[in-house]
């Protein structure tokens, strides 16, 4: 942790010169073995978080986990450091040293433990679109609104946008989506987009050729065919 500590505080100096007064962050994908000796590295990922939050105590700049594996370990100290956690609602296999401890409901366990939780594609298979991710968390047991959160409201907190996008507010950028029914359902799709107040119609080549063979008589081809 001594080393880790000076090396964040030698890379927080480089952020702070080159950056001016804009926000910084140390994204850490949890687990990497620069924090932890090969003994530690045999215990899973707990030491490394541990030594990170260790390291970084003193630190004035917010940090963000990637990838958390077994952020569940450490969720209550993660919770008083307001330490968010990215990661793939999807990633229970225990691929490596630094994954003997995941599990599918990470991302509850660190929910009801007062973390932010956003989500995002590292392990995940056959899954086409990350609202899919939300729909396999709140399945295994995250609360519906919490799931819609980390794949709008928390990454743009995340990003320093909080404060104009991932929200229906006033004040807030008019991004939407109209959908069928509920976004985390695979049998939903988006009837419209609204992109800054513009509204987009959904449209494709594979509709306009299923509307000219549903009416043959109209005989209008769709662009370029």
């Amino acid at each position: 942790p001594q080393a880790a500590g000076q090396a964040l505080q030698a890379e927080y100096q480089r952020f702070r010169s080159s950056a001016g007064s804009g926000p910084w962050r140390i994204l850490w994908a949890a687990g990497a073995a620069t924090v932890s000796t090969p003994a530690d590295q045999a215990q899973g990922e707990l030491r490394p978080l541990e030594a990170l939050l260790a390291a970084t105590e003193d630190l004035p700049l917010p940090l963000v986990i990637v990838g958390g594996a077994e952020a569940w370990r450490v969720a209550p100290a993660l919770a008083a450091r307001d330490v968010p956690v990215v990661l793939d609602p999807l990633g229970n296999l225990p691929e490596s040293f630094d994954r003997l401890g995941a599990r599918i409901d990470n991302a509850t366990l660190l929910h009801e433990a007062g973390v932010r939780v956003a989500f995002t594609e590292l392990v995940g298979h056959e899954v086409r679109e990350l609202r899919q991710y939300a729909g396999n968390a709140v399945a295994q047991g995250l609360p519906w609104e919490v799931a819609l959160a980390a794949i709008t409201r928390v990454p743009a907190e995340l990003w320093g946008e909080g404060d104009r996008l991932g929200k229906i507010a006033p004040g807030y950028r008019a991004d939407l989506v109209l959908w069928t029914g509920d976004p985390l359902e695979l049998t939903s799709w988006a009837r419209w987009t609204m992109i800054e107040g513009q509204r987009f119609d959904p449209g494709s080549r594979q509709l306009q050729l299923r509307d000219r063979y549903r009416n043959p008589a109209q005989r209008v081809l769709p662009p370029g065919g």
